[in-house]
């Protein structure tokens, strides 16, 4: 089985086991949805993490970002500007350059084009030939589809993160 490349799905829910709180719920809800094996697959291949991927390391377009619609975007610019200043006045040391908080509009369907998908998969794993590339694309989209609302899951774009560029 090609899909098969990341840590595994069980010390996630071990650890998730033991705390809630609203967003928790909510993915639990989305997991028993899809099912518990199927989201394990998504999982364990890093198919969850592919849509950030794209659009912090692959998609270089500048300009704004477009959420769902323009309420949504308003609302997370807004949320944004407040991050920045709250990262600017913690930032005592000075480490932490404005450039490097983002707000990134990731989108599952990214992922049903061929020309994202496999870039974003030559970046995430090593293989030896692009046909394999190629083949485990074609898996990763495969499952995908199967999943509730497919490309448009809320799980391929949910993505909340802090990182640096920096190494």
């Amino acid at each position: 089985d090609r899909l098969s490349h990341h840590v595994p799905y069980e010390r996630v829910l071990r650890v998730a086991g033991f705390c809630s709180s609203p967003l928790l719920d909510w993915s639990r809800k989305q997991i028993r949805a899809m099912g518990h094996l199927t989201y394990k697959q998504l999982y364990d291949n890093r198919i969850l993490s592919m849509s950030y991927i794209y659009k912090h390391y692959i998609d270089k377009k500048t300009g704004e970002e477009f959420f769902v619609d323009a309420g949504q975007t308003s609302e997370l610019k807004r949320r944004h500007k407040r991050q920045m200043k709250f990262w600017r006045d913690a930032d005592l040391e000075g480490r932490i350059l404005k450039e490097d908080i983002l707000l990134l509009s990731m989108h599952g369907a990214d992922l049903q084009d061929d020309s994202k998908l496999v870039p974003i998969i030559e970046r995430m794993f090593h293989f030896d030939n692009l046909s394999d590339v190629i083949n485990f694309a074609h898996d990763v989209q495969d499952m995908i589809a199967k999943i509730p609302n497919g490309f448009n899951n809320p799980l391929l774009t949910m993505n909340a993160v802090a990182t640096t560029t920096s190494g």
